[in-house]
């Protein structure tokens, strides 16, 4: 697996404001959270410093939640241990909803998907 794509399912704030954006995870295992260390940061107060982490383990992705404040949902279910993730599931960081794209999403090229890339001007981050 080469990438997975979480596709934020808040709607984009037409006035440019502090909104959740789509994230394209390439690089396992890694670690997402608010701290300037996690593979990708989500710059936000429901989401802990290590929140959750993604593993790839016999060509399947796996979510595991962090100890996080807030918990790590995967389709309505707190994640009390790892689990596996598939197209189409959501994914709640916190109280932040994503749904899980295995596949690049068509629209990934274009609108919010395309400025989740520019790590250092939007909400989630990738450390330098």
């Amino acid at each position: 697996m080469s990438s997975v794509y979480l596709q934020s399912l808040i709607p984009e704030d037409p006035t440019g404001g502090d909104v959740p954006l789509s994230l394209k995870i390439d690089h396992f295992p890694t670690v997402i959270g608010r701290s300037p260390e996690c593979d990708y940061r989500i710059s936000n107060a429901l989401i802990s410093r290590r929140h959750c982490s993604f593993i790839e383990r016999d060509n399947e992705l796996y979510v595991r939640d962090l100890g996080s404040r807030n918990g790590t949902h995967l389709n309505g279910l707190r994640l009390m241990k790892e689990a596996v993730v598939h197209e189409g599931d959501r994914l709640d960081i916190g109280y932040l909803p994503y749904r899980v794209c295995l596949a690049k999403p068509v629209a990934w090229a274009s609108g919010p998907f395309a400025r989740a890339l520019s790590w250092k001007t939007h909400p989630i981050t990738r450390p330098s």
